[in-house]
């Protein structure tokens, strides 16, 4: 699997090729060259899938590719000597033949794309929560929320803005969702659970504490200042009982791997990107309630 991204974007990654190798009894390589390589149009990421407590180690499967977006899409469009390269070109599309074709065993599989789609994966959902959690115990920082967020009827807002908003490329594609979307959100959560906590999670926490309604019970999760303390936030996200998610696919995760499946109430955006016609069925669980931005 070629890996690339942020860590919500490697999760999806990771998981369709975990069940996919699971499913054809094979093994399973991670490509790590995009971080070596990474565009300079896109915004630089770090691969953070080995500070989860996943069994695979990533390696260089393909070397040298530049760093020219347009040149490296070409390099990996053309297939080694015994490789088929599988490209996923719809990030919300399900393509169930991956389950059902035959593979030589005299050929590697290369995977590109984003994967998208919970249904890649939701059979080995027991196993991923397991997993994907922290390989290193919890920093006192976040502990501290930790308690907080088991002893509440927690419910996590997240916030994505960051290179939504100083990205033109990411905030053409994505857009960022209005403070609208989540006070009709907060609102709704109210509804079920009146005595709701809102732990608020966001790469923009200022914005978050001069916009959101000071009169609910909020407590924000201020950021430790490396670069893997989202494993530690994404952790806190799934502790919490109930979600209100952005068109983030980290805070799907968070969301995705709760274990409060009885009477969890999630809400998201009922638009990803910035085209509404894309069907979402794939991405967005049926449960999940979506909400107009």
């Amino acid at each position: 699997m070629h890996l690339k991204g942020g860590l919500g974007n490697q999760l999806f990654q990771y998981a369709t090729a975990k069940a996919l190798a699971r499913h054809h009894n094979a093994s399973l390589i991670l490509d790590d060259s995009w971080y070596h390589s990474t565009p300079k149009d896109l915004t630089p990421r770090h691969l953070l899938l080995s500070s989860l407590k996943i069994p695979e180690e990533s390696c260089t499967y393909r070397k040298f590719l530049p760093k020219n977006s347009l040149l490296q899409k070409l390099a990996l469009f053309f297939p080694r000597p015994k490789e088929l390269i599988l490209h996923n070109n719809d990030p919300f599309f399900f393509d169930d033949s991956l389950f059902d074709r035959a593979l030589s065993p005299n050929k590697n599989y290369f995977l590109i794309g984003y994967w998208q789609s919970f249904k890649y994966f939701e059979r080995i959902r027991t196993e991923l929560q397991k997993i994907l959690k922290p390989r290193s115990q919890i920093s006192q920082h976040y502990s501290l929320y930790l308690k907080e967020i088991q002893n509440a009827t927690s419910v996590m807002i997240h916030i994505r803005r960051g290179d939504y908003v100083t990205l033109k490329s990411a905030n053409t594609l994505n857009g960022v969702l209005d403070l609208d979307y989540y006070l009709k959100s907060m609102k709704k959560i109210l509804e079920w659970q009146p005595k709701a906590h809102f732990f608020v999670f966001s790469d923009d926490i200022e914005w978050a504490m001069k916009n959101l309604p000071k009169e609910y019970c909020l407590t924000f999760i201020h950021n430790e200042p490396h670069h893997d303390s989202v494993i530690n936030e994404l952790f806190l996200m799934t502790q919490c009982k109930h979600h209100i998610i952005a068109n983030s696919s980290l805070s799907w995760w968070g969301a995705w791997l709760s274990d409060a499946d009885k009477g969890q109430k999630v809400i998201s955006p009922n638009r990803w990107i910035n085209k509404a016609e894309i069907n979402l069925s794939n991405l967005l669980p049926q449960s999940w309630l979506k909400i107009a931005p």
